[in-house]
């Protein structure tokens, strides 16, 4: 007997079980390994059985939050469904080992969210049942493996209030700490209605996915969003597409797929990385709906990547570019279907004064789409909280059923950052962080509020600077700049890291290149640079979704944490 689906008291358990009362056979998931062989398949029945099997073994920790660490992959989606069927306070987190930067992110969130368990998949349990004695708040954590629990008798049906606590979205960090956003059933249920919408994601469609499970694109955006659907998602190993990019668009072009999202440095990755040999096989045909979500998004990148892979039937018009975030469970704003993104010109100096206006020739901007109902954007003038009009930039501000209840401490931040009001009271509304402004409804995503550099009263935006950067000289690894300024003790001043590619290491001449990136940015924007610190590749830090995080780069700057490469 299949629980009566109810979407927003029950959402995505019942969902699946729903799909699988009506369609036990359709396939749900698919993996595929890192060398493009397909692994296996699982019906939406196997997806019910499986999280039915996984529940009674967890049902002691109802009400209670557990650390999940995993691999990509069947189990998490299987764990983390019998979570929500339970009411068990999932915290997704990236499977990293000690001695890295990202297992003491682990540690940190171990310790902040007052994890009660460590939920983990027979893949990986041998290995992080070594790590965990070298960790004081992971020592005692009991640690279950899920896809090893014994199914039992079944459990007693549970509903869950809109309000209730469905899991913990740990945010990217680009700006500073991760930060636990507490997602509710009603956020997870709001959020799925206008994401279907957004996308038109059906039965039919084929998703291919390469995000990390523990990230809200690919939690939220893929994974579930395939249930809500009843669609069919291929899964790929993340590290397996950054190493091998052309993996992700066989995979699309052999799965007939539809839909696949991913961020704009992904599909600059694939238009450098992918051969004209690779190339000549390859039908992108299929392929409807390339969502491009990250910040920022470059117009250069959607006309490089049109252009690299045109001649395997990619249209322009598949792009979809939008704007979301972890604090509004995931989706704000989504472009229109069948038409190509809109790049705008706009006036540097008048970008720089707080002005959105069109130009011959300036910086280029890419367009995120409209709010997509219920949800509604606001642009704020954040120091009066006074709502800013058309072609103003100001603060970014959401309302709507997507926004998250907060986080998980501080109080006082959270009443700040999710319950906002204007000066005349209107709210509440969400704080993004995000720069930006609207044109003809179109959101149009400019920086973060944060990472604004101040230079003689000018704002210069870092992406604007990176991005000219990396024309400079071809020894400079792409994707791989943060700019951020410093006070040295008069005003503002400019310092840029960059990443040097691997093959280059040996034979750069460092002088030459600082050079070039000074003459570069003092050409483009008449500002000087007061450091260039050239790195080795992968020193940049950046979130698990491929966005720079200054703030941090900054702070390891100032620490001298951040090896400068030397000749």
């Amino acid at each position: 007997m299949f629980p009566v689906l109810d979407k927003t008291r029950k959402c995505f358990s019942s969902i699946a079980a729903l799909q699988a009362a009506s369609s036990p056979d359709k396939i749900a998931y698919v993996c595929v390994g890192a060398d493009g062989v397909e692994l296996s398949s699982h019906t939406y029945q196997d997806v019910f059985d499986g999280v039915e099997a996984i529940a009674p073994g967890l049902a002691h920790l109802a009400g209670r939050r557990v650390l999940m660490l995993y691999d990509s992959g069947m189990p998490f989606i299987l764990a983390f469904l019998a979570c929500l069927r339970i009411g068990v306070v999932a915290v997704p987190a990236p499977l990293a080992r000690p001695g890295r930067p990202s297992w003491d992110r682990i540690v940190s969130i171990a310790e902040g969210a007052e994890i009660a368990a460590i939920l983990t998949e027979k893949a990986a349990s041998a290995r992080l049942a070594s790590w965990l004695p070298t960790s004081e708040a992971m020592a005692s954590l009991p640690l279950f493996v899920t896809d090893t629990i014994a199914p039992t008798e079944p459990i007693a049906d549970r509903l869950a209030d809109p309000s209730d606590v469905a899991f913990l979205q740990y945010t990217s960090g680009s700006t500073g700490d991760p930060k636990g956003t507490i997602i509710t059933y009603g956020n997870l249920a709001a959020n799925a209605a206008l994401g279907h919408a957004a996308l038109g994601t059906c039965a039919d469609s084929r998703i291919v996915c390469w995000l990390p499970a523990y990230h809200d694109l690919g939690l939220i955006g893929n994974i579930l969003n395939n249930i809500y659907s009843g669609a069919t998602c291929i899964l790929l190993p993340p590290v397996a597409i950054i190493r091998n990019p052309v993996l992700w668009l066989k995979t699309i072009q052999r799965y007939r797929a539809d839909l696949s999202v991913a961020p704009n440095f992904a599909y600059g990755l694939a238009a450098r990385r992918v051969s004209r040999e690779q190339k000549r096989d390859l039908d992108l045909s299929s392929w409807t709906l390339a969502g491009n979500t990250s910040e920022p998004i470059r117009a250069e990148t959607i006309r490089r990547f049109t252009e690299a892979f045109r001649e395997c039937s990619f249209s322009a018009t598949a792009f979809r570019c939008g704007y979301g975030l972890a604090e509004a469970t995931l989706i704000v704003s989504s472009g229109e279907p069948n038409t190509v993104p809109r790049i705008l010109t706009v006036d540097p100096q008048e970008l720089a004064e707080g002005r959105l206006r069109p130009a011959a020739k300036g910086s280029e901007i890419v367009g995120s789409g409209r709010a997509v109902p219920p949800q509604e954007v606001t642009i704020v003038d954040p120091e009066h909280r006074v709502a800013l009009g058309e072609g103003s930039v100001g603060e970014i501000w959401v309302s709507g059923p997507c926004v998250a209840a907060g986080y998980l401490t501080n109080n006082e931040v959270s009443t700040e950052i999710f319950r906002s009001r204007l000066a005349d009271g209107t709210g509440p509304f969400l704080r993004t962080g995000d720069l930006g402004a609207l044109l003809d409804g179109e959101l149009f995503v400019i920086g973060r509020t944060k990472e604004v550099i101040i230079i003689r009263g000018r704002k210069i935006f870092p992406q604007d600077v990176e991005y000219a950067i990396q024309s400079s000289h071809d020894a400079l690894k792409p994707d791989g700049c943060a700019v951020f300024g410093v006070d040295d003790g008069d005003s503002e001043a400019v310092v840029v890291v960059q990443e040097i590619e691997r093959s280059q290491l040996a034979r750069i001449d460092a002088r030459e290149i600082a050079s070039a990136i000074r003459e570069t940015v003092f050409d483009a924007f008449e500002i000087g640079v007061n450091e260039v610190v050239l790195v080795k590749p992968d020193s940049v830090p950046k979130t698990s979704s491929g966005k720079i995080r200054r703030v941090l780069c900054r702070q390891l700057h100032l620490s001298g944490e951040l090896a400068a490469f030397t000749v």
